[in-house]
């Protein structure tokens, strides 16, 4: 993949413009703390709404990008909205982590800009992610059975759906 010129993240903190290094890639033994970022600034939606407390499952499949949770209570109550930074792609690499291929800068990263946006879920519907509230044995079944996922997204009714939107 060549370099794009800019990378995309997305945050419930609607203040910050720098960003330091706390997530941690890697193994063990080489496990470094970054910046992450991604060229899609679609996939960047998926990160508003804080993943903690959380039981979702996000990715791609047949071209569908999508945000499954069984959480949607809490997701709810935790959408305060957020922003989308863009960063200058200097100074980060592409590294291919749990078998996803992320951008990461080990040093701090000033964003250029911003977009706020009032809820993660609009932003993601609005992105193209295809979200899902699922129960978490529906959850369950999608993680303990990758050969059938698509199959089990064709069965669902995602937000989109729901809200005429694609």
């Amino acid at each position: 993949m060549s370099r794009p010129d800019f990378l995309y993240r997305g945050t419930p903190n609607k203040d910050t413009t720098q960003f330091t290094p706390k997530e941690l890639v890697g193994l063990s033994s080489s496990a470094r703390l970054v910046v992450s970022a991604t060229s899609d600034r679609n996939v960047a939606t998926k990160f508003i709404v804080p993943m903690e407390g959380l039981n979702i499952k996000t990715g791609f499949i047949d071209g569908i990008s999508y945000y499954l949770c069984a959480d949607e209570t809490v997701f709810r109550q935790t959408d305060k909205g957020g922003a989308i930074h863009t960063f200058a792609s200097y100074g980060f690499e592409l590294i291919s982590y749990q078998s996803v291929d992320i951008w990461v800068n080990p040093n701090p990263v000033n964003s250029i800009s911003k977009e706020v946006v009032s809820s993660g879920l609009t932003a993601m519907i609005d992105a193209g992610i295809q979200v899902y509230f699922v129960t978490p044995d529906t959850l369950e079944l999608f993680n303990n059975s990758p050969d059938r996922r698509l199959d089990i997204l064709k069965e669902l009714v995602s937000e989109n759906a729901k809200q005429n939107k694609k």
